[in-house]
Formats: structure tokens, sequence, C-alpha cells
């Protein structure tokens, strides 16, 4: 069953920074040849698309594009689709081509990871990937259980999210990262090779595109390795 349509709601240059509506120039550089080379049918996916500023830039540019946003309240600048990054049971088999992840790896948990890297080897093409922009954190304070059951999300800064864990035992600390080897031991784990595109510092204007505080970054494709479910 296809995703629910949320029509877009436009803001204006009084409710927004006006440079949310820029097309992000030095990110379009990498993001739109990649989308060039993804596999038939050639229509990629926006897991967690905010704003929707990368979905309209793709289309702009011809190519078949899906965004969604999990925000209860999605305003856009294009049309998306409620969904979360993790949640992909609403796609069909092998229905696209390549997904990118921009900001939003650095906020799921080590099992939303894991549960959105299981669905992509479902819903991408053979030979699709996953291309993966994110913040470089080195420590990223979650607060949990040893149940793992995430029952809220709580943003207390634009640089990290927490995510509450309810237990009989209460909430307990526990930290995980978002760096390039990081990320490249949780792609390995789940069965897809790594390949670091760049690093970039936060005075890169790759970071000052970022819609968050820009801070130090990198980029990376992930592919499911051939034959492993």
């Amino acid at each position: 069953m296809a995703a629910e349509l949320d029509k877009p709601q436009l803001y204006t240059e009084t409710d927004l920074d006006p440079k949310i509506f820029k097309t992000p120039t030095h990110l379009m550089e990498i993001l739109l040849p990649w989308a060039k080379t993804c596999p038939p049918p050639g229509t990629v996916i926006d897991l967690a698309a905010g704003l929707g500023t990368e979905v309209l830039a793709l289309e702009q540019a011809g190519i078949p594009v899906i965004g969604q946003e999990g925000g209860e309240y999605i305003h856009a600048v294009t049309t998306l689709q409620k969904g979360l990054a993790e949640k992909l049971d609403q796609y069909p088999d092998h229905s696209f081509g390549g997904a990118f992840l921009k900001d939003t790896w650095l906020l799921l948990s080590p099992s939303q990871r894991r549960e959105m890297l299981t669905g992509l080897k479902r819903i991408l093409q053979p030979q699709g990937s996953l291309l993966l922009i994110s913040e470089i954190i080195s420590e990223y304070h979650a607060r949990g259980s040893k149940t793992g059951e995430i029952v809220a999300h709580d943003y207390p800064s634009w640089r990290a999210g927490v995510s509450l864990i309810q237990s009989n035992e209460g909430l307990e600390t526990i930290n995980y990262l978002s760096t390039p080897e990081d990320t490249r031991c949780t792609a390995e784990e789940n069965g897809y090779e790594f390949t670091l595109i760049r690093e970039y510092p936060k005075t890169d204007p790759l970071a000052r595109e970022n819609r968050w505080t820009p801070g130090d970054g990198f980029i990376a494709k992930l592919t499911p390795k051939t034959g492993e479910e």
C-alpha cells in the first residue's frame, strides 16, 4: 500500500530564513551524479526529507524522486509522504534505484539504523545504494534501557537528539556514534559495502548548506553486498 500523500504547506520568506529555499549547490554536485547512476527504475527516495529542499532540487533536475518525512506536521517546499526513515514496509520490493539520507543518521539509534538498512535491502534494486550525508558526532548521548523500546524522541538542541526509552529499571545513559569509522562498522555488520566519498570541516561550503548548525561532516555510499539478504 502506498504511503499517504500530504499536500505541501509552502512557507513564505517571512516564515523561515530564505536560504532554506536555495538549491543546495555543493551537495547537488555529489547528489545529482549519484542519482543519475542509480539502476532502473531510477527513482530515488529521500528517507527523511525535512522541508524537501533536496527533493525539489532533484525534481527540477528531472530525477524521479519520492520524499518522505516523519514529522507530525509537515511543512515542505514540495509534496512529501509521511514516513519514518527506518519504517519502509509500505514500499514494494525493488521499487527504488537509490536512497539518500541527510542529517538524520546521527539521530537514529543503533536498532533504528539496523532496521533501516534491512528495509533498504528489500526496496532497493540490485546495485542500488544509500547515499548518506551526516554530521560527525563523536559522542551521541541517548537515554536507554535494556528493553531498547523507544517511546518518544526529544530534540534538546540542533546538534544531538535524545531517545527516551522506558523500562521498569528507569533510565540509563548509553552512547553511540556518528563517525565514518563507526558507520563503516555498522554497514559491514549489516551486509553493506562502505565507500567514504568525502569528509569535510564545518568551514566547508557543504557544512554551511546544512539545515542545522553547521558541523564537521561526511558523505558515504552504502551498497548492499551481492547475495546477502
